[in-house]
């Protein structure tokens, strides 16, 4: 389905303007604007927003002619088709050399002239969309495209000054030989155009090209005919920059020689480590019964310490709590969630007990064990315990390892022993 056409009509016989209007809205494609004066139209803030303009060329204060120059400066693509009465040669030589897409002389059947109109707007309207899509699709593209005659650059695409560093003025209308570093490279490029006829397909060749601040880039180019019937028609050339590709390409492959170099070396490494396999295997199978036989030790350790009927933890050489039984948290009154990560000195009544306590864990015998020791806790309900200790250090050789320690209520044992005095 073809899109909407806007156009305006302008013309100074209102009567023709009505009519034409009338005719041309005939096909629902078409909405037509009528104005009948150029100079007014020119004044008008959406006169390029319209897809096609109709115009007169015998007006008062400004000719068809004079309107097509204004609205050229304007505008380059907008569709301008001159309709008029006047017939003359030169009329028509001055439309075309000035921009106009058609010109269409008025007169006869009005039936036949308005259809004739109507197909002219629409084969400019196609024309200039297509030609818009066409340079749409030139200057997007991300390879360099330039249209190219006899070696002379005809026009280029905004990649292509890019790519070479030169304006499109510097470029176009000059001959492409100071793009390459030599003649022969130069003459291999021309070459391109015969081979590009005679294939009936577009060539390519990898080639350097010097920028304009005196650098080097490498280029693909590829050549095609744009009309293969007429050997002397302008050729389109693409050029795409390879540079970081060919420098990638060599990197790989350096690196892929120095992979290739070192090949024997990693083969007798790779024996080296086959004839070691086994002994990792083995100590892998040493690690794992070791792994089992630790998960065995601590399922018992962890039964061990449920069981027991004293209280029982891991502390560090700061004191504070890494394990502890429940017959401890009996002991203390707190949960095991209480006292983890706790530093012990809230279990004593005050600060001297804390402190003779704490000689406990630097009085040992050398050995690997320490003597026992009687203090007090101060339970989470308040009330005041009689405990004594026993302990050994994790590591007797790294005494910062931590102690196991070991604790006995003996509240009762000491008021028993109070009443009975020997």
């Amino acid at each position: 389905m073809q899109d909407d056409i806007r156009v305006l009509y302008v013309d100074d016989e209102e009567g023709l303007l009505e009519l034409g209007k009338i005719f041309l809205e005939q096909d629902t494609r078409f909405t037509v604007d009528i104005s009948p004066s150029a100079v007014t139209s020119l004044m008008s803030p959406s006169l390029l927003t319209y897809d096609a303009i109709i115009a007169d060329y015998q007006m008062p204060s400004m000719d068809g002619i004079e309107f097509l120059k204004e609205v050229r400066k304007r505008s380059q693509t907008l569709p301008f088709i001159l309709f008029t009465g006047r017939g003359r040669e030169e009329i028509v030589i001055q439309a075309i050399n000035n921009g106009a897409d058609f010109y269409l002389q008025k007169g006869g059947d009005a039936d036949a002239q308005f259809t004739e109109l109507a197909h002219k707007v629409q084969q400019a309207v196609a024309r200039r969309k297509s030609e818009n899509e066409i340079i749409s699709i030139f200057q997007a593209v991300p390879v360099g495209i330039a249209v190219v005659s006899n070696r002379v650059l005809l026009r280029v695409n905004d990649r292509l000054c890019t790519m070479t560093g030169y304006s499109r003025e510097e470029l176009e209308g000059r001959n492409t030989r100071f793009l390459y570093l030599n003649d022969e490279d130069y003459a291999a490029v021309g070459r391109m155009r015969e081979e590009a006829y005679e294939g009936g397909r577009p060539i390519e060749i990898e080639i350097p090209w010097l920028q304009k601040d005196g650098s080097t880039i490498e280029v693909l180019i590829s050549a095609a005919p744009i009309d293969r019937s007429n050997p002397m028609a302008a050729m389109t050339y693409s050029a795409l920059d390879i540079t970081r590709a060919n420098q990638d390409h060599r990197e790989l492959r350096a690196t892929y020689e120095q992979l290739a170099a070192t090949e024997e070396e990693l083969r007798g490494q790779y024996e080296a480590l086959s004839l070691s396999e086994r002994r990792l295997r083995e100590q892998f199978e040493e690690i794992t019964r070791d792994k089992e036989l630790l998960k065995k030790n601590e399922s018992e350790i962890t039964a061990i310490l449920r069981a027991a009927p004293v209280g029982i933890g891991l502390i560090t050489s700061d004191r504070v709590f890494r394990r502890v039984n429940d017959c401890f948290c009996k002991i203390t009154g707190y949960s095991r969630g209480e006292l983890i990560g706790r530093n012990a000195r809230f279990l004593y009544p005050d600060e001297e007990e804390y402190q003779l306590a704490g000689k406990f864990y630097t009085l040992g015998d050398g050995k690997g064990s320490y003597d026992t020791v009687e203090t007090r806790f101060l339970r989470k309900d308040g009330t005041i315990r009689d405990v004594r200790f026993f302990g050994t250090p994790i590591d007797p050789a790294n005494l910062s390892a931590g102690n196991i320690f070991v604790v006995l209520d003996i509240t009762e044992e000491k008021r028993r022993r109070s009443a009975c005095p020997v």
